[in-house]
This record gives C-alpha cells, structure tokens and sequence, in this order.
C-alpha cells in the first residue's frame, strides 16, 4: 500500500509540475524552474503583428497603379498585376489557384472562352502585350498587341524603332526626322520656332 501511495504521489507530481502549478513536491523544491507563460498582452501583440504583415501582404496597395502597364493594370502590394488571369491574385489579391489556371478571374481546371494559358494565366495571345501571339512574346512598353501582332498604340507612329507622338516630339515634329531647332518646342505637329530635316535618321540622333 506504501508504494502504491508513493506511486500516485510521484504521479501527481509530475502532473502539477506540468501544469505549472508547483514549484516541487512532498515539500521539497524540486529545483525546476519553469519558464513564465507569456501574456494574454503579448499573445495578443504577436497575434496583431502577423495579422498586419499578412494582410499587409496580400491587401491591394497604395501604388498608383497608373504607372502600370495594361497586361496588369492592378495592383497587389508592389506589383502590378492582372487579377483576371493571375494564378497567384486570381480575382482578388492574394486568391492562389494552388496548380489550376486562372481564367477570367477565377480558378479553373483549364481556361476557356479561346485563352490560351500561359504559366496559369489565361490570356489572349491576340491582344495581350506581355503575350502577344504566343506565351511569354511582349511588346515594348510603347505598343499594343493587336491581331497578335505588336504595334503602335493609337495615336503614335513607329519613327527608328520607337512609338512617337509626332504632336509634341521636338526631334520628330509633324513627320519623323523633323526636328525643332534652337530650343523650340513641337506644338500641334509644328515646331513653335524654326524646324531642320535630320536626314530621317530618326528620334535617336544626336545633335
């Protein structure tokens, strides 16, 4: 009976130790030292602090998403994204298709409507800039993808390579290779001052 009493008293023991609820047993010190719990107020803090950083994450930001291009006029923390085709902010920011393609702003088995998937973006290789007749195709910043071919947005001319508003360019005023001499500006197509022929060479001439 002795050792069984002994027994359920070492039990207990170690229970209460457990628990921190004892320093020791049987009126000894045990000589642990246990570790304090933390805080309701530090628990809390930490809870918030991860909260923050998670939302913080995956909410839309505060970039002004004007200065993105027009594959992904979106923005998801400090990228510029497009939340109709991206797998990884399918619909919303941070919505992750987990292998599935997103199409249309939702995750899917396979994209339809003719979208042609590229890395789990479902996309117009027709007129999609950054995959414009095929995946992974992208056009310069200053062109549009259409018929699957890049091009010149509206408005803009192609003068040595580059898209040129000939209505304000003062190295290609009104025509490419017509350039505004003497500091004068291109106003309207025409140059607000006297105007020399560059030989076509184009708006990366040097003068």
């Amino acid at each position: 009976m002795a050792r069984t009493n002994r027994l359920v008293s070492a039990m207990t023991c170690v229970i209460v130790v457990a628990l921190g609820l004892a320093q020791g047993c049987g009126g000894t010190d045990s000589g642990l030292a246990l570790p304090a719990a933390p805080s309701d107020a530090a628990l809390s803090s930490v809870s918030d602090a991860s909260s923050a950083d998670a939302s913080d994450a995956l909410a839309p930001s505060n970039v002004d998403a004007s200065a993105c291009p027009a594959s992904a006029p979106a923005t998801c923390g400090t990228a510029c994204v497009d939340l109709t085709s991206d797998p990884n902010h399918c619909g919303r920011c941070g919505q992750d298709c987990a292998g599935q393609v997103c199409s249309l702003g939702q995750c899917a088995q396979s994209c339809g409507g003719g979208l042609t998937s590229c890395s789990g973006a479902c996309v117009d290789t027709r007129t999609n800039a950054a995959h414009c007749g095929g995946c992974r195709t992208a056009c310069a910043s200053t062109e549009v993808c259409n018929d699957a071919q890049c091009a010149c947005a509206s408005g803009t001319v192609e003068c040595g390579g580059l898209c040129i508003d000939l209505t304000n360019d003062p190295r290609n005023c009104g025509a490419c290779g017509t350039r505004c001499a003497g500091g004068a500006t291109c106003q309207s197509g025409s140059c607000n001052g006297p105007s020399v022929r560059d030989g076509g060479r184009g708006p990366d001439a040097h003068f």
